[in-house]
Parts: structure tokens; sequence; C-alpha cells
């Protein structure tokens, strides 16, 4: 029963603390970025590109996907598209649908202004998962 104890510590001690080390590396990084957020207006954002997601992200959450050119801007002939890098907008779109499932109040604005720093964090644990 001994031998099982401290081998059980050993596993916990090599794997349970650094892990929990990661985490509160992580809650702390994420506590980091996202201060300043509630400074920031409703339905405003810090970046230019960050309304063309927004209506990118409303289009596919009300029709599906995008359509083949976007008639709101140079027209007659509209904008292609298919030349825009729209894969953080699907993203942010399916998030939005997964996560109104749980919490009903969360907006695509919600998501779209937390998204960054989620995807921030999600990268340093990687790297250091990576790196032990």
């Amino acid at each position: 029963m001994a031998i099982l104890f401290i081998r059980v510590w050993q596993i916990s001690k090599r794997f349970i603390f650094p892990s929990t080390f990661i985490c509160c590396i992580l809650f702390f990084g994420f506590w980091i970025r996202i201060q300043g957020v509630d400074q920031i207006p409703e339905g405003q954002f810090t970046s230019n590109d960050a309304y063309l997601y927004a209506k990118q992200i409303n289009q596919i959450i009300e029709t599906g996907p995008l359509p083949k050119k976007d008639m709101d801007r140079w027209l007659p002939f509209g904008r292609d598209n298919e030349q825009l890098l729209s894969f953080y907008a699907y993203v942010l779109a399916y998030a939005h649908q997964i996560v109104e499932n749980f919490f009903p109040k969360l907006t695509p604005y919600h998501i779209q202004l937390y998204s960054p720093t989620v995807f921030f964090t999600l990268g340093l644990a990687v790297l250091s998962i990576f790196l032990t």
C-alpha cells in the first residue's frame, strides 16, 4: 500500500502540479488580456476589420454560408467574397451557435470581443504543453 501511495505521489508531482501551474499562468494571462474590455462601448470594436467580420458572422448565422458576392460595396459588380479569408468568421459564427446552447445571453458581439483572448490563451497552452 505504501508503494502504491509513493507511486501515485510521484505521478501527481510529475503531472498534476505542473499542469496546475500552467493553468494558473494561462488564467492569469487571460485576465491580463481582458483588462479594459468594460471601457469599450457596447457594439464597438478596436479595429476596422472587426466590423467586416461582425457583418460576415451575422450573415453566416442568418443565412448559412456567405454569398459569392458582397453587394453592399463596390456596386454594381460587388466584391468577390471568395478572395476574403473568411475562415475566422465561420469559426466565430459556429462557436456562437455552440456557446449559445449553454449561455443564451451571449451575442456574436461578445464571442467576437473575447475570441482573440481565448485564442491567445489556447496558443499559450499549446506552446506550454509542447515545451514541457
